[in-house]
């Protein structure tokens, strides 16, 4: 199209407007990251900033077809219990201490975020660490953040350890340099690690809050719901449920009426029960029992009338016939990465009736909702507070993809197999180390071998690959090419060059780092990844350096997502799960990512120049 209205000198400009646009869309996130990058993408098409061939040429790109195997062999390993070990020495260990405690949570979460994907990591790890929480008496909210930005620090020290490593990787060998090898960041990613760690155990861990979640320490006692059904007869039709005498009392409370499939919890003040309304009620034992023996059917008229003499004696002498009773715990479950849940709101996705469980509260962006949770559309890392029967919530978290924070997952564990999956993830390791075949092959290869092996079957493989992020990822690729193809990097590389030119080489490369630390604050890492390594390639070159130490810079810039809870996945699971608001990520992570950048271009000054 700009072609056709003879704006093509104006095309640059235009594929600037569109990545600007994109980045207020990610920070605002009116829209999943994903969709944003599809729009970006039907954009640069409909501009005719890119062709669709080269839209296509994208595609080859190794960087997601890459994440994508890394995915699988992560989840081998959870699977086939390889990292249950190592979590489980971590429960035996007899720590009081909060510092311990998140000395050895960020030890332990570092060291596997080196070769395990750190989304999954986390996702697995949240419940442990909560179980930890609760036992030693620390406060969750003391354990989270580090358990998060301990996986972010240790996904640095390794090209697998994260996907913007990988990501970054396959874009600067699209721009003509050589691939990575496995540890080729390592000697600047270990002294990255070890002071951000050294920071969060010492330092950092003062200034951790001390919230609570949306559950408490009792929030597992047992309850009773009981569905209660209105007969055709009873004297309660026409009344409001307040002024039934059995629904009233400190022990018992009304939380909803049913008519047919329609909940009329919303305006309970408003109801008058009919015929056929069920009123669910949570209720002490006692209560429960005297519901139950008022229903109780037996032969004979004169057992019968002593019952309901009885039964009137005890309630009131209002008529009710139980439908239902069970014994329900209260549990906060977190919405995952992969959840069915995700831009759905509670009223459309009718937990109460597919599952029969009943959502309390949401904690959704750092406020916890109670009276409106219905319509707020839920997104990854919001917390929702759920009653009902133990098998009811494991059912829901296991078929809606949610974390349930108040104990680990039960799945079955295939350990006979932990030894086939170690081999394959070793393999790709030691052979992209010694250049044997590039890790996007291996990669496939070790795939390969854990479902020749069985240490995953495929649909469980499948899933656990995050297909927004790689639908996301081949999106940012064609508008990454766009700028590239329509002279925009070299726009920008224009206008910085003059004044980077007259500054010292490590302000140069720490000017680099802040740019992509910036943005992947308030836009996903990836994304950034994406559009600030053309540039700083193009930038390095007109400058007459090495662009490789900063496209180095770039990785461990867009993975430095410690100031807000929106600029990594991980952070975001956390956020809700702990409690958090949002200034206590910035009020720790801020100095973390200073911290963090004076040592990167500390690191790469020292070993490249």
């Amino acid at each position: 199209m700009i072609e056709f209205l003879g704006l093509e000198p104006y095309a640059p400009v235009a594929a600037l407007i569109v990545i600007g646009a994109m980045l207020i869309g990610f920070g605002t996130e009116l829209f999943p990251p994903a969709a944003i990058a599809v729009m970006g993408l039907a954009a640069v098409l409909g501009l005719g900033l890119i062709a669709p061939d080269d839209m296509l040429k994208v595609m080859s790109n190794s960087a997601p077809w890459t994440i994508m195997p890394m995915f699988i062999l992560s989840a081998a390993l959870i699977r086939t219990g390889v990292l249950d070990a190592l979590i489980f020495r971590l429960e035996q260990l007899p720590i009081k201490s909060a510092g311990a405690m998140i000395a050895v949570v960020a030890l332990v979460a570092s060291s596997a975020s080196a070769f395990v994907n750190n989304t999954p990591l986390v996702v697995l790890m949240i419940p442990i660490v909560v179980a930890l929480a609760n036992k030693s008496g620390i406060a969750i909210s003391k354990l989270l953040i580090p358990l998060s930005f301990a996986a972010i620090l240790g996904g640095t020290t390794t090209l697998v350890g994260t996907s913007t490593n990988l990501l970054v990787d396959g874009v600067a060998q699209a721009n003509g340099l050589a691939p990575f090898g496995m540890f080729e960041i390592t000697l600047v990613g270990v002294p990255v690690a070890v002071v951000g760690l050294l920071y969060m155990t010492l330092i950092g861990r003062r200034s951790l809050p001390d919230h609570g979640s949306l559950t408490g320490p009792q929030s597992n006692r047992g309850r009773f719901l009981v569905e209660v059904l209105i007969p055709p007869d009873s004297p309660m039709i026409g009344q409001s449920p307040a002024a039934v005498r059995v629904f009233q009392g400190p022990d018992r409370r009304v939380i909803d009426v049913i008519r047919g499939d329609l909940s009329l919890r919303r305006d309970m003040n408003a109801v008058t029960l009919e015929a056929g309304d069920i009123v669910v009620l949570k209720s002490a034992v006692a209560n429960v029992l005297t519901i139950r023996d008022r229903a109780g059917m037996e032969v004979g008229k004169g057992a019968q009338e002593v019952r309901e003499t009885a039964a009137r004696e005890a309630t009131g002498g209002d008529d009710l016939a139980p439908v239902a009773s069970r014994s329900t715990i209260v549990a906060e479950a977190l919405i995952g990465p992969n959840s069915r849940l995700i831009g759905r709101t509670l009223r459309a996705s009718r937990l109460r009736r597919r599952y029969g469980v009943y959502p309390i509260a949401l904690h959704h962006a750092g406020e916890n909702l109670a009276d409106r949770l219905e319509d707020v559309e839920m997104q990854v890392g919001d917390s929702l507070l759920l009653e009902g029967a133990p098998d009811d919530l494991a059912r829901l978290a296991t078929d809606a993809g949610l974390i349930n924070l108040n104990a680990p997952s039960e799945k079955a564990l295939r350990m006979e197999k932990a030894p086939a999956a170690i081999f394959a993830l070793a393999l790709v390791v030691a052979g992209s180390a010694l250049g044997f075949m590039p890790i996007v092959a291996l990669a496939w290869i070790g795939v390969a071998f854990v479902f020749a092996t069985r240490c995953i079957d495929s649909d469980e493989a499948f899933a656990a690959v995050d297909w927004q992020i790689i639908v996301m990822i081949f999106a940012m690729l064609a508008v990454g090419r766009a700028l590239e193809s329509t002279g925009a990097v070299l726009l920008v590389v224009q206008v910085a060059e003059p004044w980077m030119r007259d500054i010292p080489l490590a302000a140069q490369l720490f000017a680099v780092y802040f740019l992509g630390s910036v943005l992947t604050e308030i836009v996903t890492n990836n994304a950034v990844g994406v559009v600030v390594t053309p540039v700083a390639i193009a930038l390095a070159q007109s400058l007459g350096h090495d662009p490789r130490p900063f496209v180095i810079v770039v990785m461990f810039a867009a993975s430095a997502s410690f100031a807000t809870p929106i600029g990594y996945q991980t952070n975001t699971l956390v956020y809700s799960a702990g409690g958090y608001r949002f200034m206590d990520f910035f009020r720790i992570g801020a100095p973390l990512n200073v911290l963090c950048g004076v040592v990167t271009v500390a690191s790469v000054h020292l070993l490249w120049f």
